[in-house]
């Protein structure tokens, strides 16, 4: 028994060979935060670099710095009717379809929550689709 206690003076969070448990652990997440890196952010800090530039895919080596700062091209967006209407756009739509996708799944959950003949069936039809491609998703 006293060889499962932990002994005083013993270091926790270190292996027998002298690596800490935190420096394995940046070890082995560290090859997956590579790939983060070159997947995501990568293109976003491109697609900055892009947005504060004049470029043309049409004229090859055309690449000029967008004004004072590079901040031109947001200015003439600002100013551009057609982008306020594109942003209305977008929230008139993000309201209404987060609204009516949080009352469908509220009357789904009180519907399958309710007591009636039936109810399993239901429960079977929304639910097994679901499991099915979370399993289907770790093969």
């Amino acid at each position: 028994m006293e060889a499962a206690s932990v002994q005083a003076g013993t270091p926790v969070g270190r292996r027998s060979r002298g690596i800490s448990e935190r420096r394995l652990a940046a070890y082995m997440v560290s090859p997956s935060l590579l790939l983060i890196l070159l997947v995501a952010a990568y293109p976003i800090a491109y697609a900055v670099w892009l947005s504060l530039h004049e470029y043309s895919v049409r004229v090859a080596g055309l690449s000029r710095w967008a004004g004072p700062l590079g901040l031109r091209n947001y200015s003439n967006i600002l100013q551009d009717p057609e982008f306020w209407d594109a942003v209305r756009t977008t929230f008139i739509f993000t309201a209404c379809s987060v609204t009516l996708e949080t009352a469908l799944g509220m009357a789904m959950a009180l519907a399958m929550h309710s007591a009636f003949r039936g109810q399993g069936l239901l429960r079977t039809v929304v639910l097994v689709p679901w499991a099915v491609l979370t399993v289907v998703d770790y093969l």
